[in-house]
């Protein structure tokens, strides 16, 4: 594979992965390894041929961690995997799939046959229907092979194709679960409604499912495919393409406030994005509590002395306590209100549904034209309708992702 189609793959299927970066292309010796840190945490550089007098460099405005070089890895290894296939006639559908060869290669612990198997039906499912519904679907791979008792003898390859399968498992009240073998195990019931989970909300029972070497995946009745393990939502094919998760990273990048606070913002930013409510959130630090009066009318702060009945429903459904107290079923019906929601340092609620006053001319419409304004006071979120986060500080781009 040259690196021409090395470029065009990275752009249709690596890029994605982390929402706002971009590549470009640099020289390179034979000295230099495959893949690299170049200028700082913010550039990974890769070639798939040692030899290369070239190579490709990904960059973004937030630094990559070990984490998300080791996907580059992956994507090196998956092109070179397919590499095989150009110029053969079935180069198009197999590089179609490169996304979810990546995927498999950076889950080592899942069987990767069945993994692999898995996607790919939940890729097809995500444009059937089932008595003229969309279908919905989840399903968890164990690691071992004797973890559940009983023995079956339906395989996944002759589960996928049964109508029924279309029906059994929703990923957010049950999973049908399979052993590395791929073998059927039964249907496992899930929980849900975890408040800590780094999850969408509507599937925190299959995050939590997805403990150890467990993974599970989700199709969501909008055809959005979620992949968890850890515990946690590692992977999404959203609009078409596979995005990855670093929740830790992230998180720990909003630096100027509490770990509690930021992490229940990130939760709540996660159930907006897949809820497709779209919102705009702002923390705001300490030294600038004050100055939020100057951004928001006095009728739209929850301190005011001024009564309206919008306020007083607010004051009494948060009941005095701050934002990270709160049930996060509630903190998502907060970010689902027309306005903004703005944070203090500590996570006291100072506003809800909150029209922000911009400049005029703003461009990129009302919820980025807020959390820009919003973002000169700390930090401003905002979560797009199609599910798209971007955070800025001081009015500059500091995260992009979902």
């Amino acid at each position: 594979m040259d690196i021409d189609k090395a470029q065009k793959l990275a752009v249709e299927h690596l890029l994605p992965m982390f929402p706002g970066s971009n590549l470009q292309i640099d020289k390179s010796s034979s000295r230099d390894a495959k893949v690299a840190w170049v200028g700082g945490a913010q550039q990974v550089s890769f070639k798939l041929d040692k030899s290369w007098q070239q190579r490709l460099t990904v960059s973004r405005s937030q630094s990559f961690s070990p984490a998300e070089r080791g996907l580059i890895d992956a994507f090196v290894k998956a092109c070179e995997d397919v590499d095989s296939a150009i110029g053969q006639a079935y180069e198009t559908e197999v590089l179609r799939s490169l996304g979810r060869f990546v995927v498999i290669e950076s889950i080592r612990h899942a069987p990767s046959e069945l993994l692999g198997n898995a996607l790919a039906a939940l890729e097809h499912w995500a444009v059937q229907t089932y008595e003229g519904r969309e279908v919905t679907a989840g399903l968890g791979l164990l690691a071992t092979h004797d973890e559940l008792t009983g023995m079956s003898t339906v395989t996944f390859e002759e589960y996928r194709r049964l109508d029924v399968a279309k029906v059994l498992g929703d990923g957010v009240s049950s999973l049908m679960v399979f052993d590395s073998t791929g073998q059927v195990r039964g249907l496992h019931s899930l929980p849900g409604g975890d408040n800590s989970a780094r999850a969408p909300l509507r599937f925190s029972g299959a995050a939590a499912w997805a403990e150890e070497n467990r993974v599970s995946l989700c199709l969501s009745r909008r055809g959005e495919i979620l992949l968890f393990t850890g515990g946690e939502l590692r992977f999404a094919r959203r609009r078409g393409s596979w995005i990855y998760f670093d929740q830790a990273s992230t998180i720990r990048r909003w630096k100027i406030h509490s770990t509690s606070l930021r992490s229940s913002v990130y939760e709540s930013c996660l159930d907006a994005s897949f809820s497709r409510t779209g919102a705009c959130v702002a923390m705001v630090t300490m030294a600038n509590a004050q100055n939020v009066k100057s951004l928001v009318a006095d009728e739209d702060m929850l301190a005011s002395s001024r009564d309206n009945a919008k306020r007083a429903a607010l004051r009494t459904i948060i009941g005095g306590r701050s934002f990270q107290e709160l049930d996060r079923a509630v903190r998502q019906d907060l970010l689902a209100l027309d306005g903004a929601v703005i944070l203090s340092h500590t996570g006291a609620i100072l506003a809800a549904g909150a029209i922000v006053r911009v400049p005029g001319g703003s461009e990129g419409g009302g919820r980025r034209a807020a959390a820009l304004e919003l973002s000169k006071l700390g930090v401003g979120l905002k979560i797009s309708s199609d599910g798209g986060l971007t955070a800025f500080s001081n009015s500059d781009v500091v995260y992009a992702g979902f």
